[in-house]
């Protein structure tokens, strides 16, 4: 079997993920530009080599002569249906309602392939589509094989627009294996806690998250001032910074609630093992990797019910489902009177979702799209 993917720029966990799919079919992965667009340090052309066990090409349109990040202009230019149809694929994979996607399902026959359609989509991120978004969604729906949902709220939104489609599930995931091995090999949470500056004598509350109005940080913030024995982490950057910390003084919580800059590697993971319990609040969010690196770290999660992440969370067992517009300090509470057993509930949670199991189970799902 030859698969050919349709792809945004990759991120490592993708790169991760295509190596092991590549050890059960001929797969061809095209990336539509060379580097996601809010981390340039993962650029696309580095995941090319020999040693790939897929062959990985990138497609980038060029502004004064240098590659740029995924954008309409690179999207819209059906020359990669050239390249598809020279390869002969099986099953093409588009990812999400782009319009590689919308180019595929127009020429699908022309193709002699199975389409599938890769989409993390949610009913509250889909709500406010134009009616030309629409049209486009109900023109690929038509043409496609089988959609492949990340989420259980993705198959929600997918049998409730397109109940006559086949929908197949198969979780977004991270390297569980990797990030567990490499939060094992730092310090113990007492020594990383004084190396931080993080207090022992609170329970420590951690978000990584953009600061923008979607993500709801500052209701988290205003629920957490009234909380006197929580510490609260805010990690990242974004529009509302200066908001935030403006509000934080105002409220003379600057001791308990610091505002810290994005972080990366080895020192992103010190803050995942020092702290105690993990708050993502979001609006809304397709997915939320940051809710598998947190179960990922032994730390209990309480997730916004209106993100694709809350699929891993089982109330009162590693973490709760909360609805981001309500009052969510009982769970908080709630989570800090067992975080001993609901921190190895996280751990195991996520234990079975590895990329190898990732890629068996989606290899399963190709074979028998019919």
């Amino acid at each position: 079997m030859k698969a050919v993917v349709l792809h945004p720029p990759l991120y490592p966990v993708n790169h991760k993920f295509f190596n092991e799919l590549g050890k059960h079919l001929d797969l061809v992965v095209y990336s539509f530009g060379n580097q996601p667009g809010l981390h340039s340090q993962w650029k696309v052309e580095n995941y090319i080599d020999k040693s790939n066990n897929y062959k990985l090409e990138i497609i980038s349109g060029k502004t004064n002569l240098k590659r740029f990040a995924v954008s309409y202009r690179t999207q819209l230019n059906p020359n990669f249906l050239f390249k598809v149809k020279k390869e002969k694929p099986d099953i093409v994979i588009s990812v999400a309602f782009w319009f590689p996607s919308l180019y595929m399902a127009l020429f699908k026959k022309m193709f002699g392939c199975k389409l599938l359609i890769l989409t993390d989509a949610i009913k509250q991120t889909e709500k406010s589509n134009s009616a030309i978004r629409n049209i486009i969604r109900k023109i690929i729906s038509k043409k496609t094989d089988a959609f492949i949902a990340g989420s259980d709220l993705t198959v929600t939104y997918l049998k409730e627009r397109f109940p006559k489609n086949t929908i197949k599930k198969s979780l977004q995931t991270i390297d569980v294996i990797e990030w567990k091995k490499d939060i094992d090999c730092l310090p113990n949470k007492s020594e990383l806690k004084n190396e931080l500056g993080i207090s022992e004598d609170k329970v420590t509350l951690l978000s990584v998250s953009n600061y923008i109005p979607l993500k709801n940080l500052e209701k988290l913030i205003d629920e957490v001032v009234l909380m006197p024995n929580y510490e609260l982490l805010l990690i990242g950057e974004g529009e509302l910074k200066l908001q935030f910390k403006a509000k934080i003084e105002n409220y003379n919580a600057l001791h308990r609630i610091r505002l810290i800059s994005r972080q990366v590697g080895s020192q992103l993971k010190k803050y995942y093992k020092a702290s105690d319990i993990f708050v993502f609040p979001s609006n809304r969010d397709t997915f939320g990797y940051v809710v598998i690196e947190a179960l990922s770290s032994g730390l209990p999660v309480i997730c916004s019910a209106n993100a694709g992440a809350s699929s891993f969370i089982e109330n009162g067992s590693n973490g709760f489902v909360i609805k981001p517009q309500k009052d969510f300090t009982n769970a908080i509470e709630n989570t800090s009177k067992r975080i001993k057993d609901m921190s190895l509930n996280a751990l195991n949670s996520v234990s079975k979702y590895t990329i190898e199991n990732k890629a068996e189970t989606f290899y399963n799902i190709l074979t028998n799209i019919d």
